[in-house]
This record gives C-alpha cells, sequence and structure tokens, in this order.
C-alpha cells in the first residue's frame, strides 16, 4: 500500500501541471464555440461592426509601426496632423498590441487580431479558474467560474467593437497575486506578479485598471479594520508590489499627466449620458442580444439607449450565487 501510495501522489504530480494545459486548451475550445462562426472567418473578418471596431485594428497596426520606427506608441502625428494627438487617454490597447507584434511580422493583421481576441477570452477564463481554485480548492467550481466570468452578457455585448472591455485577463491574476502577497509568507515572486498584471491592466487601458486600484485600496481598509498585524507583516510585499508597478509604470503615467496639464483629455459628453449608463433593472433583464430570449426585451433597451443592456447577471449565476 505505502508504494502504491508513492505512485498514485508521483502521478498526480506528475499530471499537475498538465491538468492546467488541459483546462487552458479546454478554455480555448469553448471560445472558438462562443464566438462561432468567427472561427471559419478568421482569415477575412473580425468580430464587430463598423466603427469602433476598426480603430482596435488600427491600434494593433500603430504600435508596431511605432515601435520598429523607434517612435513614442503614446503620440502620434498621423491624426490632427500637423499637431498630432496624445493617445495616452485614448482605447489604445497597448498590451494585446504589444502581443500582435511577432505575429504580424509573418501573418496577416485580420488574423492576429483574431488570435489575440480568442487568446484573451481564453487566458480571462483560466485566470478566473486560477484564482477560485485557490480560495476555494475545487476545480469543478473555478472552471465554471472562468466559463461565468468571461461569457456574460457585458461582454458579448462589447464583442459588438470594444475590444479593450473584452480584454479581462489581467483581473483574475492580479487579485490572485495580491491575496498571495496577504496570505503567504513574504515572497518576492508575488509583489513580482501582482505588479506584472497591474502593469498588463495598466498599458491596455486605464478603465479596468481603476476597478483594481479600487480593489486594492478596499482590501488594505478591509485589513486595517480586521487587522492590523496583517497588513504591517505584509508591508514589505506591498511596498515591492507598489514601487516595482510605479517604476514600469512611469512612461504612460507622464504621458498622463502631461495631457491632463495640457487640457488635452476627452471631455464628457453629457447627451450621450444614456447611452452608457444603465439603470438597476438592467442587471434583471436579459440582454437584446440574449440566446435564448432573443430581441423579447429589445424595447426595454431602446429607451435606455444602446449600450443600456451590457449589464445583466443572468438567473442561473443569481441562483448558484445563492446557493
Amino acid at each position: 500500500m505505502p508504494e502504491n501510495k508513492t505512485i498514485i501522489f508521483s502521478l498526480k504530480k506528475f499530471f499537475s501541471g498538465r491538468t492546467n494545459i488541459l483546462i487552458l486548451l479546454l478554455y480555448i475550445i469553448i471560445t472558438l464555440v462562443f464566438t462561432y462562426p468567427l472561427i471559419i472567418n478568421i482569415f477575412s473578418s473580425m468580430p464587430g461592426i463598423e466603427g469602433d471596431a476598426a480603430l482596435f485594428l488600427w491600434n494593433q497596426w500603430w504600435v508596431k509601426d511605432a515601435i520598429f520606427h523607434l517612435e513614442n506608441p503614446f503620440f502620434t502625428n498621423l491624426l490632427a496632423y500637423p499637431f498630432g494627438a496624445n493617445l495616452a487617454f485614448s482605447s489604445l490597447t497597448f498590451t494585446n498590441s504589444l502581443a500582435a507584434m511577432p505575429l504580424l511580422l509573418f501573418l496577416p493583421p485580420v488574423f492576429v487580431f483574431n488570435i489575440i481576441f480568442i487568446l484573451s477570452l481564453a487566458i480571462g477564463c483560466f485566470g478566473m479558474y486560477c484564482l477560485l481554485n485557490y480560495l476555494f480548492n475545487n476545480r469543478f467550481a473555478a472552471f465554471t467560474g472562468g466559463v461565468m466570468f468571461v461569457f456574460n452578457a457585458f461582454i458579448f455585448q462589447e464583442m459588438q467593437g470594444h475590444f479593450n472591455y473584452t480584454s479581462v485577463y489581467a483581473i483574475p491574476f492580479f487579485i490572485l497575486f495580491l491575496l498571495k502577497i496577504y496570505n503567504d509568507d513574504y515572497k518576492i515572486s508575488n509583489s513580482l506578479w501582482a505588479a506584472f498584471f497591474l502593469l498588463l491592466s495598466f498599458y491596455n487601458d486605464l478603465y479596468y485598471t481603476i476597478g483594481l486600484f479600487l480593489f486594492f485600496a478596499v482590501t488594505i481598509v478591509w485589513l486595517l479594520l480586521k487587522d492590523r498585524n496583517i497588513l504591517f507583516s505584509r508591508i514589505k510585499g506591498l511596498a515591492l508590489f507598489l514601487s516595482t508597478w510605479l517604476i514600469f509604470a512611469a512612461p504612460l503615467l507622464y504621458s498622463l499627466i502631461k495631457g491632463a496639464l495640457s487640457k488635452i483629455y476627452p471631455l464628457a459628453n453629457l447627451s450621450q449620458i444614456n447611452l452608457y449608463t444603465p439603470d438597476l433593472r438592467s442587471f434583471l433583464v436579459p440582454s437584446k442580444l440574449h440566446t435564448i430570449y432573443g430581441d423579447s426585451f429589445i424595447n426595454y433597451y431602446n429607451e435606455l439607449g444602446f449600450h443600456g443592456g451590457a449589464v445583466y447577471l443572468s438567473f442561473t449565476l443569481l441562483v448558484l450565487a445563492i446557493i
């Protein structure tokens, strides 16, 4: 029996890494199913509708061109010529575009864009799987949670052209390593990984990064109220995380501050608030893109505006959350 137990333990250890690879592959397959028929048009078409979708294809080209010509990718003379445009406040999706660069050397742009898009969704699923498995040590629940995290009404709505909002892959990984800083003994790797994933989010888009900083602030307040000794014992890890992030975030921070001081930043158009702000009912009303309900609720969302149906939580998810 002891020998058999040793063999079983060795096999479990041997296959643990392969399990994660298998799970990532399953997420890629699920992504291909949920984004069908993208896979059969992967060389000729990209998701989304006319307008914003093409902007992100341009982002991918511009980042590669700027880096190859040793230019600042966060400023371009190709827009608003001859004055140029500060791209720090734009949805440049620099991280995604940087990942696309090696592929663009020998593959067509639309195909590369679709590959990055598909992988970003699958990695988002896998990141949430890693976070939930760390918290609950249940692979099945973690796998299901990964699917729910990415393939929901909000993400499908933003697939129409707002690809900065479909890129949620950095969120669960950052939270995972931030929690490891709090829960584990001091490890340099946890701090560096937390900084790395926050940097990925920061350089890709400001939207989710602001949310992650809010999450970080809330956890700090929670620890101050719960047990200050735990927080103080983790100061070294938190300091390494923040200092690393600040050092590597400096180039974009400089462009942001420069743009803000020059008053070169986007201003809110109050007349478009209804386009981007749902009311509380929208969390419980199925999207007008819903697979089962179809356009049953289209009149409700037409009254709200084009982007009003992006926050439906799904009754299945709510029931599971209650259970």
